[in-house]
């Protein structure tokens, strides 16, 4: 996908990049047994490249142990335990805040220069609020 843009630093960047679309791409089968979907994926180029994903599912994937498990299996992909990571700190808020009554995730992935991960939990679950829309 970015081999037009190779050459010194910017080749770097571009490795990089692509470095971390194949740790995506590994990480899918381990979002997909949560019961997590991927959805608006997108691609932002600029100086440094961005992958962006958003993942929604029910708060059932939030099962504590079940994460714990993930990530000893998964400690060599950065990625998937950056992700699995935050949805287990997810996990202890959403049994704090229990009378909240959550029903779904969703979890907005920036892979770049450094990578982030933010998990929302939501009151209602991700096809109630599109039969709304």
């Amino acid at each position: 996908m970015f081999e037009s843009l190779k050459g010194g630093s910017v080749g770097v960047i571009l490795d990089k990049a692509q470095q971390m679309t194949r740790e995506f791409n590994d990480t899918i089968p381990t979002i997909k047994a949560l019961g997590l979907s991927v959805s608006n994926v997108s691609l932002g180029m600029g100086i440094v490249p961005e992958i962006g994903a958003t993942l929604t599912g029910s708060v059932e994937a939030l099962d504590q142990q079940r994460l714990k498990d993930m990530i000893e299996r998964h400690r060599e992909n950065k990625i998937v335990t950056t992700i699995l990571e935050a949805l287990g700190t997810a996990s202890r808020l959403k049994d704090q805040l229990s009378q909240i009554g959550f029903k779904g995730i969703r979890v907005d992935v920036k892979l770049g220069i450094p990578p982030k991960v933010e998990v929302g939990l939501l009151t209602k679950t991700d096809s109630e609020v599109s039969q709304r829309s």
